[in-house]
């Protein structure tokens, strides 16, 4: 396709998906110096405006031979005006298989404007550009993301191993997919995880920061006798790595767990688990628990 005459506008009355332009050059660079940006996605770190410029400069390329089909995304901020919001694409690797990519400006975040941009660009890859399969993959812990491919219906098809490519590392990476055939709503329930807070313990998610103190439990003599067969995170690598994935249970509507702290000096003190929501009737669960 020629860029940008023949790219599409595609719009749903409030986002608007258009070609990029230069006049982008300094809302992308906003976004991609954001924490969010640098933390999950490729960007360069530190990033420029001449990072932008020529993010915006090499856009034709990826329209002329539809490998990397890239839009800017025009939508309200928040209650302000309506402006670059960030940026949707679709490239194709081989015929009939498409992947998703997105990032979104920091003042278009919690409103919805990147699950009905994905919207767009799924019903477009889907229809027009005869897309059959449809995917997705980012880091591990990356919730945002995944909900947004969530909403639109993408089936959650597990975790690999050193998959995504970051900077010079290797980092694990989630994966999803929607197909023509797929219906368009979410495949699972998505599990509130609350924090609880009580008179003498905090309910709240398990974090990086709790991994000595949950190693100490999980390598008690008590807990390998009564608990030996449950595969606990043993080793700090495992730990982290139980960190950054403890929000996918959730959303696939299977589990939940708590790390049971002090409410004075949010010190870990146990671990909580209810588990088994999503058995047949999706009303019976089982609760475990070790201190």
């Amino acid at each position: 396709m020629r860029f940008p005459e023949e790219v599409p506008r595609l719009g749903d009355g409030r986002v608007l998906l258009r070609a990029h332009r230069l006049d982008d050059v300094d809302a992308i660079t906003e976004q991609c110096q954001s924490e969010e940006m640098q933390r999950w996605t490729l960007v360069p770190t530190p990033y420029s405006r001449e990072d932008a410029v020529a993010y915006v400069r090499s856009r034709p390329a990826g329209w002329a031979d539809e490998s990397q089909c890239a839009f800017a995304i025009e939508a309200p901020q928040g209650t302000g005006p309506t402006r670059f919001a960030g940026s949707v694409s679709l490239n194709v690797a081989s015929p009939g298989i498409g992947a998703v990519g997105f990032g979104l400006h920091p003042l278009a975040r919690g409103h919805g404007v990147m699950t009905a941009a994905v919207r767009l660009v799924a019903d477009w890859a889907l229809e027009k550009m005869l897309i059959q399969r449809l995917t997705w993959s980012s880091i591990v812990g990356n919730l945002a993301s995944w909900r947004v491919v969530w909403r639109n219906g993408f089936s959650f098809e597990g975790s690999l191993r050193c998959a995504q490519p970051q900077r010079g590392n290797l980092l694990d990476s989630w994966n999803a997919s929607l197909l023509s055939t797929d219906a368009r709503d979410p495949k699972t329930r998505w599990l509130a995880h609350p924090v609880l807070r009580g008179d003498r313990v905090v309910l709240r998610p398990l974090r990086s920061g709790d991994e000595s103190r949950y190693l100490e439990a999980v390598h008690d003599v008590e807990t390998h006798r009564w608990l030996h067969e449950i595969p606990f995170a043993r080793d700090r690598e495992t730990f982290q790595r139980r960190v950054l994935g403890v929000g996918l249970a959730p959303s696939l509507g299977q589990a939940l767990e708590w790390a049971v702290a002090d409410p004075a000096t949010h010190d870990y003190l146990a671990g909580n688990n209810q588990f088994g929501f999503d058995s047949h009737d999706h009303n019976t669960a089982e609760v475990g628990y070790r201190p």
